[in-house]
């Protein structure tokens, strides 16, 4: 049998224990499942403040996007010929084969709603006789133009168009009997 000191301190021991268990069930498990809780918020709100900046992120890119846009589409606007100055088509086509001595003529085909699209297609049959630097200088002339030339049935000839191989009106040149014409359709586009 056990004496009486070895009862007091298993008694001792069995009472510390106890003690011990109801402390821990009373204080430390709920305490541990508020932090638990605690940590499962802190989580959550972490994950919606990053949503939030992605969201603001995004936001800040669009309105930077957004005035990129606006800047593109009025440099977009002055690509074409406004309307009722369609007339300034021909003069730019005119002054672009005065300027690099070579002739001309132009026939003004119709005006046609581009599918799909506000925009009205200007189509223009161009002649032009010259020197070739000359004709090769008027096809960069136009490629450079401030605005939209679409150029399509490009055909080059030697020659003149009337049969007469008569020099341009450029400085002589090694190449200034070499005449050829150009024959093409010219496209620009009038925004309504």
């Amino acid at each position: 049998m056990l004496q009486h000191h070895e009862k007091k301190i298993l008694l001792f021991i069995g009472v510390t224990f106890i003690t011990l268990c109801i402390f821990i069930f009373a204080l430390i498990v709920p305490t541990m499942r508020r932090i638990s809780a605690l940590n499962h918020t802190i989580f959550q709100l972490q994950h919606d403040l990053e949503l939030r900046y992605e969201r603001t992120s995004t936001i800040r890119k669009s309105k930077v996007n957004l005035g990129k846009v606006k800047q593109f589409t009025s440099e977009f606007q002055t690509l074409f010929i406004a309307p009722n100055h369609e007339l300034d088509f021909i003069v730019f086509l005119e002054n672009t084969a005065r300027a690099r001595h070579l002739e001309q003529n132009l026939s003004l085909l119709n005006k046609q709603p581009v599918k799909q699209s506000q925009l009205i297609a200007l189509t223009t049959q161009l002649q032009v006789s010259g020197n070739y630097i000359d004709v090769l200088a008027y096809l960069f002339d136009l490629e450079q133009a401030p605005l939209v030339i679409q150029m399509s049935n490009i055909t080059l000839t030697q020659g003149s168009p009337n049969g007469s191989n008569r020099p341009s009106a450029a400085p002589p040149s090694s190449a200034a009997n070499n005449q050829i014409t150009l024959s093409a359709q010219a496209t620009t586009y009038v925004n309504p």
